[in-house]
């Protein structure tokens, strides 16, 4: 029913004996009422792109109808001008706790290693620190969009992001914003095929021993290069045909075996890293490990 919404009408209303009565105030039809047997509250609906919303105002009496008006006044014209409103919530945990909750207990289960937690940690500084503030439940599909928008040249930031919040949204056991918000697309790029003849041809014709046999023996070995990198003397033994990587992506300690061919590349590497007294096989100009750009395939650190 429609109704001018005032403290005295609502005095000198029936309530009903089961159900609620929804009162629709004659000025402002984004202001209702819902009057039951016991409870009387006051409530803010509207919608803007597709997007309903429906605020909670208070009970009368506790609050006036003059001032649940003002206040419905002010969250309409809020959301008619693009922005989200923000009730907070008593005592609601915000994204920031949650997220360094989920953190703490993923590492605690050894679900991921210290060093991708301090990424999750670096990509919420950079990029989530405003939405940090806000509650869970305060955070709406708008702000993900928005958060879209500032990433438009960063796509894989964003399905990164989205990925790591899902998961926080899961532990608390609420609906994540982040899955009504869709991934965008990026546009392949064209990258030349090349073919194994071509390829070694390229790298056999390096003069570096050290870039060299690097690319030899990741392709022999199959070991990702960033564990390649880090392969000290003492983590190959010639003599079992075998070689030691301490730290693998899994974070653990795995000996594989090598084939006669790889133990003659690193037999060369060793005595070229002796010779020069290095600790690294495969070592830059100041006895660090080779810096080697998987991407480009150029490095310009090796000696």
């Amino acid at each position: 029913m429609k109704l001018h919404i005032t403290d005295e009408n609502l005095e000198n209303l029936q309530r009903p004996n089961s159900g609620t009565l929804q009162v629709i105030d004659n000025d402002k039809s984004f202001f209702q009422v819902n009057v039951g047997k016991y409870k009387t509250t006051f409530y803010m609906v509207t919608s803007r792109r597709s997007r309903n919303f429906r605020e909670n105002l208070g009970h009368w009496p506790d609050i006036s109808a003059e001032q649940a008006r003002d206040e419905a006044i002010a969250l309409h014209g809020m959301i008619r001008a693009g922005k989200t409103p923000r009730r907070k919530t008593a005592g609601a945990k915000t994204l920031r706790e949650a997220f360094d909750r989920s953190i703490a207990l993923r590492e605690m289960d050894n679900l991921i290693t210290p060093d991708t937690a301090n990424q999750y940690r670096m990509t919420f500084d950079r990029h989530l620190t405003k939405l940090g503030t806000y509650s869970l439940d305060e955070i709406h599909e708008d702000d993900i969009y928005d958060l879209k928008m500032r990433l438009k040249d960063s796509p894989y930031v964003f399905k990164f992001i989205r990925a790591m919040l899902s998961q926080v949204y899961r532990m608390n056991s609420l609906p994540s914003p982040f899955i009504s918000v869709t991934v965008m697309r990026t546009t392949k790029r064209d990258t030349k095929i090349m073919d194994h003849h071509e390829w070694a041809k390229q790298v056999f014709a390096l003069q570096n021993p050290v870039l060299r046999n690097f690319k030899l023996l990741s392709a022999l070995t199959g070991v990702r290069a960033g564990n390649m990198q880090t392969v000290k003397r003492e983590h190959v033994d010639l003599d079992e045909q075998t070689l030691f990587l301490p730290k693998t992506k899994t974070n653990k300690n795995v000996t594989l075996p090598l084939s006669a061919v790889a133990c003659d590349l690193f037999d060369e590497l060793i005595q070229y890293s002796e010779a020069r007294n290095k600790s690294w096989v495969f070592f830059s100009r100041k006895d660090k490990p080779l810096r080697y750009a998987t991407k480009t395939g150029h490095d310009e650190s090796a000696v």
